[in-house]
């Protein structure tokens, strides 16, 4: 799984073991995110949950940006991709999957979510055409049996019925919207576009998306007009259940750990 690996145009060097390191805080700290998100599901509409944790995120990348240094001054072109990871990556993928997470086990959501590195393998061909490597592939689906294997008990338990259902379509489009969204992303750093900037601007656009979508959804639905300041105090406190971990922090920490190792 790749949130913005670039077209393979030539060999690349070596991993280091900073690159390990980096993809090994990456998985530890994104494989937190399932329990946030579980401890998040409740009274809040998912999107009204989703916008306050991209709220923090955004700030936070976006003050990272002036802090390292990095340009945030694009054209119209740039801003309409950005806008697009901001879509797919940074409001669709996370709000489907705090819906399928009302009916399913965060087990269950991990093992949905571990068929992205397949899915970006036959979207890759698709898009741009690039065969994808037997080991590759093979690796891809091993990892997805391998998870699947480690929450056997927990999928067994969980019932079929209708919500278990529209749970695992909301978690199989949440996967393909950030497939969809990696996609873009290597195509915008074919072009030049660095991975900082471009993640800061998507999750800015992301935060808009989600803010936007929950304003609409609100004024069409009496039971959800709750304000969002009172809403977020509820999110706090549903973020302390899950073991006291923000929930932000798996999400950024993942975000720019891959970011600072995939630009290597």
């Amino acid at each position: 799984m790749s949130l913005a690996a670039p077209l393979p145009t030539s060999p690349r060097p070596a991993l280091t073991s900073t690159d390990y390191a980096l993809y090994g805080a990456t998985v530890f700290a994104w494989g937190f995110s399932w329990i946030a998100i579980k401890g998040q599901v409740g009274d809040i509409p998912p999107e009204v949950s989703v916008f306050w944790r991209f709220v923090l995120a955004s700030m936070v990348m976006v003050g990272w940006c002036y802090w390292r240094g990095h340009n945030l001054r694009y054209g119209l072109r740039d801003h309409l991709r950005f806008a697009g990871l901001g879509l797919f990556i940074f409001s669709a993928n996370f709000t489907l999957f705090y819906y399928g997470a009302a009916s399913l086990p965060s087990g269950l959501l991990a093992v949905i979510f571990s068929l992205a590195s397949v899915l970006n393998l036959i979207l890759a061909f698709i898009l741009f055409g690039q065969r994808p490597g037997m080991v590759s592939l093979t690796a891809g689906l091993l990892g997805f049996a391998g998870i699947a294997l480690m929450f056997k008990p927990q999928i067994l338990d969980t019932g079929i019925d209708y919500a278990a259902m529209s749970g695992l379509g909301f978690c199989a489009l949440g996967t393909l919207s950030f497939c969809l969204g990696n996609m873009l992303s290597a195509s915008n750093q074919q072009k030049g576009l660095p991975v900082t900037p471009a993640t800061a601007w998507g999750m800015v656009y992301g935060t808009l998306f989600l803010g936007l979508f929950a304003t609409l959804k609100a004024t069409a639905s009496p039971s959800t007009r709750a304000p969002f300041t009172s809403q977020a105090s509820s999110i706090l406190r549903s973020s302390r259940r899950s073991l006291r971990l923000d929930p932000i922090s798996p999400c950024l920490a993942g975000l720019v750990l891959h970011g600072q190792a995939t630009r290597r």
